[in-house]
C-alpha cells in the first residue's frame, strides 16, 4: 500500500529578518509557515521552517546592509550578528522552492507582514540567482492590510525570530477569520 501523500496547504507565510530596512536587505533569517486559512490554525498541524542564510552570500549578490540596522540588532541580540555564519543564500532559495512544491498547493496565497519588505526581498534574491518564483505573483497578500480591513490588530508581538514571527502572523490571520482558540476550562480536569 502506498503511503498517503503529504497534505498540501493553501497558504504560506514568509518572514525575513534582515541586515537593512530596505527591500534589498541581506537576510540573516527566513521563516516559513505553511497553513490553511480556511480552517482555524489551532485545528491544523502547520509546517514551520527556519533558515539561517549567510548575509555575506546575499551581499555578494548586491543585497544591502545598513549600519543603523546592525546597531539595532546589536541592542536586541546577546552576541553580535555574524554576517558570514549560515548557509549560502542560493542553497536556501533552492530549499524554499522545494518546500513550496512539497507543502503548498500550486495556487497557494503567499503572505507577509508588509509586502514591500519580505516578499520583495525574496523575489529580488530569486531574480538575482536566476531562479523562478515558485508561486503565482498575483497570489501575494499582505497581513497588515487584511487585518486592517477587518478592524483587527496583530494578536502577538513580533519576536524578530523569523520562524516564530511567520507562525505568529499566520495565527493572527487565522484568529481574525475564525476567532481565537477556546480557553481550557480550569475547573474541569482531563
Amino acid at each position: 500500500m502506498d503511503p498517503e501523500p503529504a497534505k498540501k496547504f493553501t497558504d504560506l507565510m514568509i518572514d525575513i529578518e534582515g541586515c537593512s530596512d530596505l527591500p534589498d536587505a541581506a537576510p540573516h533569517e527566513i521563516g516559513l509557515t505553511f497553513f490553511n486559512l480556511a480552517e482555524p490554525i489551532w485545528q491544523q498541524e502547520p509546517v514551520n521552517i527556519a533558515y539561517h542564510p549567510s548575509a555575506i552570500s546575499s551581499i555578494v549578490l548586491g543585497m544591502s546592509v545598513t549600519t543603523s540596522t546592525l546597531k539595532w540588532w546589536a541592542e536586541k541580540l546577546t552576541k553580535p550578528l555574524n554576517l558570514s555564519a549560515g548557509d549560502p543564500i542560493q542553497d536556501i532559495l533552492f530549499n524554499i522552492i522545494a518546500d513550496f512544491k512539497e507543502h503548498a498547493m500550486p495556487d497557494a496565497r503567499v503572505w507577509s507582514r508588509g509586502n514591500a519588505y519580505d516578499l520583495s526581498s525574496i523575489r529580488l534574491l530569486l531574480h538575482r540567482c536566476n531562479l523562478e518564483i515558485p508561486w503565482q505573483y498575483w497570489r501575494e497578500r499582505d497581513v497588515r492590510s487584511f487585518l486592517d480591513a477587518l478592524g483587527k490588530e496583530t494578536r502577538r508581538e513580533q519576536t524578530h525570530i523569523a520562524s516564530e514571527d511567520a507562525f505568529n502572523q499566520a495565527t493572527s490571520l487565522s484568529d481574525a477569520k475564525h476567532g481565537a482558540p477556546p480557553k481550557a476550562d480550569a475547573t474541569t480536569s482531563p
